[in-house]
């Protein structure tokens, strides 16, 4: 099933309160709480603790594209070419691939990968 945006908001500010009422706002005048689910966002920690405020029992996905963009910026910071590249290709192949049990093994060598690439910088990327 594909997901489809089902409101857009003007807001003054994108704090947690503001969104969390705008939320609560928006599931009462449209009364379908108990029917959501699940939301996907991009992975802003202001929207997932409004969601969690406002829904508490719903499940929260982080947006792939979202989550490929910041994995990509990060590796680029403390990589060097070739890792980049390897960095870079494995993470598509994770984040794309048609099995769960495939995206398990992917996951575990990405992380391995990960601390290998970061434990040679100064500073933490994330």
């Amino acid at each position: 099933m594909k997901g489809h945006v089902v409101a857009y908001a003007i807001t003054r500010n994108q704090t947690k309160v503001t969104l969390s009422r705008l939320l609560k706002e928006f599931i009462t005048k449209i009364d379908v709480g108990p029917q959501i689910q699940t939301f996907v966002v991009g992975k802003d920690a202001v929207e997932i603790a409004a969601i969690k405020g406002a829904i508490p029992n719903v499940n929260i996905l982080l947006c792939r594209f979202h989550v490929a963009l910041t994995l990509r910026d990060a590796v680029s910071k403390c990589c060097e070419a070739k890792e980049k590249v390897r960095a870079n290709d494995h993470l598509m192949r994770m984040l794309y691939t048609d099995s769960g049990e495939i995206f398990v093994t992917y996951l575990e060598q990405f992380s391995d990968k990960l601390k290998l690439y970061t434990n040679r910088t100064k500073h933490s990327w994330a």
